[in-house]
């Protein structure tokens, strides 16, 4: 693939070729070399054929490294009728019989004297045709307003409803109409990019190894994962190079172990009744928790969804006027976060390896994920008026992981609601959510009330 920047689309806006400057810069553009490229990924239609995983070596999928080069190839296509694919999708949201609100007002009904009688008030604005109003107090008839009035005034709450087809209509002809003027080969474009596979995303399996020569000999884990619709899934046996291995498979799994970090996003963590017991289960299952990147948890064990939820809560925006506040609740976040690691660790100590040299390896990088992910603690200067900001190393840290660690008390006298990740506790609640991982909203953070808004007068 040539290295060249891709010529923008025809048409395209400044931001939104922009926007896509950012995303290649951060995300790439599929031609770099990546250490998981020798990955071998399995698609959802591939669990259907078999009986049970077959080995790396026996398994003739495609590479992650082809996936993200066509995955990109794809996106150069989409950009071309990123538009139009937005009209799609606005279009399809638009015109359904589901019913919605479009206008609501407040209605002043004056005194009329100490006997209540009933009055006709005319509706402040015509509903859309096929549309309707409920009011808080009185009926709607014939365009009016009937109420009982009194010697007191009232204010009745109208809302006007109707379904979205018909509340919405004048936006649905406009893209119906910009729809129907695009040509064939725009046609073809949004068809392909539709149809492809590599639009799909790829999403990592922790499990339980059931033996040592398979991990799933009876098939039951591959029956469970044939719930997945419209995905590639890297599952170890078949994704990983296996025993006994080449010299370039021994290569390539070195470099695909040293960035397990990276290969472990948008997780499915299956059950198994010893998985809590497993050092590398426990370390996936750590590393999604931290990443907040888990797709669907069939464990559900309390400790991790604590420690998933307030690694998932964002600390407020700073703002210089009211940093001692907004530290203080990033603070608390931290020692939530550090809390409820305190309470993983115990079962990482115990866990068992099947290679004790894997547990250093493993500690070291949960070390160095932890300092990644925890926000940096603030402490107030005396006499200074600012707080200072003190980022996390893993000095800092390996106290914790030898059980010599004290979660340390932080300048957090203002508390902060955690954020509720929701991760589903099936299969198919994450196919149905299109393995939607659940965040903070952007929009809230930047809200200046933010802060206010999420204090919480219970300490945890």
């Amino acid at each position: 693939m040539s290295a060249a920047e891709p010529t923008p689309p025809p048409g395209s806006s400044l931001l939104a070729r922009f926007g896509w400057a950012v995303k290649d810069k951060l995300l790439g553009r599929g031609d770099e070399e990546r250490a998981y490229d020798a990955v071998k990924l399995v698609h959802s239609e591939d669990l259907h054929k078999w009986d049970r995983f077959p080995k790396y070596q026996e398994f003739e999928g495609i590479t992650y490294g082809e996936y993200r080069s066509e995955a990109y190839q794809l996106e150069r296509r989409r950009r071309t009728v990123a538009n139009l694919i937005n009209a799609i999708d606005e279009l399809d949201r638009l015109a359904t019989d589901e019913i919605v609100e479009y206008h609501s007002e407040l209605v002043e009904v004056p005194r009329r004297g100490l006997v209540s009688r009933a009055v006709r008030l005319p509706l402040p604005q015509t509903p859309r045709p096929g549309t309707s109003v409920e009011s808080s107090a009185g009926s709607i008839r014939e365009g009016s307003l009937e109420v009982e009035t009194g010697w007191r005034r009232q204010w009745i709450d109208l809302t006007y409803k109707g379904a979205s087809r018909l509340v919405n209509a004048e936006r649905i002809e406009e893209l119906e109409h910009r729809l129907g003027a695009m040509s064939d080969e725009q046609r073809r474009t949004i068809e392909e990019v539709a149809a492809s596979r590599y639009a799909h995303p790829v999403l990592f399996i922790s499990h339980r190894w059931e033996s040592e020569a398979h991990p799933d000999p009876s098939g039951s884990q591959l029956r469970k994962l044939r719930a997945l619709k419209d995905c590639f899934v890297v599952y170890d046996y078949s994704s990983f190079p296996q025993r006994p291995r080449s010299e370039q498979e021994e290569a390539d799994f070195k470099k695909i172990l040293g960035s397990m970090d990276q290969l472990i996003r948008s997780v499915v963590v299956l059950e198994a009744p010893d998985y809590l017991t497993r050092g590398w289960c426990l370390y996936e299952y750590i590393v999604a928790s931290l990443h907040r990147t888990t797709v669907c948890d069939e464990v559900q064990d309390g400790r991790f969804v604590t420690l998933r939820d307030w690694v998932s809560t964002d600390p407020p925006v700073a703002l210089s006027y009211r940093d001692s506040f907004e530290s203080q609740q990033q603070n608390y976040i931290n020692e939530r976060i550090l809390a409820a690691m305190n309470d993983v660790l115990p079962l990482y100590q115990e866990a068992a390896f099947q290679y004790e040299d894997d547990r250093g390896v493993v500690t070291e990088l949960l070390m160095e994920h932890l300092v990644r992910t925890l926000p940096p603690t603030k402490h107030s200067q005396e006499y200074v008026g600012e707080w200072e900001t003190a980022a996390w190393s893993v000095e800092r840290l390996r106290p914790f992981f030898s059980g010599q660690g004290q979660v340390p008390r932080f300048e957090s006298g203002v508390a902060i609601k955690r954020f509720e990740s929701s991760v589903p506790s099936n299969l198919q609640d994450a196919v149905n959510r299109r393995y939607e991982i659940k965040r903070y909203g952007w929009m809230d953070l930047l809200n200046p009330l933010d802060s206010l808004r999420r204090v919480s007068f219970h300490r945890e």
